[in-house]
Order: C-alpha cells, then sequence, then structure tokens
C-alpha cells in the first residue's frame, strides 16, 4: 500500500517547499537533491544549493478523510504563501474557477505590456467574426442607444 506524504523541504538559508510524494522521503529528497525530476523545485530554482536540504514529514493523508491529496498539500502551501521564504510558487489545488480566473489575469496583464499584440489579435478576431461582431455591435448600440445618440449631439453643438 502507498503512503502519500506532504513534506517540508529546507535549505539551509530557511528557505522552504511544501511538496506532496507517494515515495520514501528518504527517495524523495534524493529526487531533490539530485535535480533528476524536472518537475522539482530545484529545476525552477536552480540559483538555490539544495546539496544541503533537510527533508520532514509534515502530514499523511488517508483516502476518505474528506479531501484529495492535493487539496491537502494546498491546504499546508496556503499557510506559507505569503513568507518570503517559501518557494512554492504555485498551489497544489486550485478550483476550475480559479484556473479560469488566474488565466483571464494572466491575458489581461499580457495584452496590457503587448498592446501590439492586442491590437493584431482584435483585428484578426474581426476579421474573422464579421456576423457575431456586428451582432455584438447592433445590441450595444440597442441596449446604448440613447446615451450614444446625447454622445453625439453634444459633439455637433461642440463643433458648430
Amino acid at each position: 500500500m502507498e503512503t502519500y506524504s506532504i513534506y517540508r523541504l529546507a535549505i539551509p538559508t530557511g528557505e522552504f517547499y511544501i511538496g506532496k510524494t507517494t515515495l520514501r522521503l528518504k527517495n524523495r529528497l534524493w529526487k531533490h537533491k539530485s535535480r533528476s525530476d524536472s518537475g522539482s523545485v530545484a529545476h525552477r530554482h536552480p540559483d538555490k544549493d539544495f546539496s544541503e536540504a533537510t527533508i520532514e514529514l509534515v502530514e499523511v493523508w488517508i483516502e476518505g478523510c474528506g479531501e484529495t491529496f492535493s487539496q491537502m498539500e494546498d491546504r499546508h502551501i496556503r499557510l506559507h504563501l505569503e513568507n518570503p521564504l517559501c518557494l512554492n510558487s504555485n498551489r497544489g489545488f486550485r478550483t476550475a474557477e480559479e484556473i479560469k480566473e488566474q488565466k483571464k489575469a494572466c491575458y489581461v496583464k499580457y495584452m496590457a505590456e503587448h498592446p501590439e499584440k492586442k491590437a493584431e489579435y482584435t483585428k484578426k478576431y474581426n476579421e474573422t467574426h464579421k456576423e457575431q461582431k456586428k451582432a455584438k455591435d447592433k445590441a450595444y448600440y440597442q441596449k446604448n442607444r440613447e446615451r450614444i445618440l446625447a454622445n453625439l449631439k453634444l459633439k455637433k453643438n461642440k463643433v458648430e
């Protein structure tokens, strides 16, 4: 029977990482130290020295305990995410809604930092979705008709 463990990997600088494994802890520690696991924290932080890292058991997950293994890991990570010594950059578990919100925030940030990409995307989208755009514009106009006409009247009066 496999053991599902939540562990804390610590390096001499005081920095630490919360992880999960089904391996024996000494084997998981070896993988971190040898950097043999491409998904390992050691690969994400090549500037850190994991050769003197230590590992300790935080909690053992038991099937049927009311939360998934990933949810348990996430619970422990969330306790430390604000700590500058915590090396976890991602949470262990996110709901579909949280993933959607994070992707949206990344997209909005990227587009704000790359206005030329946004203009290019908008142009391509409008060219390939002419009917949808026309319907959307029509619906917007119908919903905001009075305000649009009032603004046009104001602009016309300023010109005269």
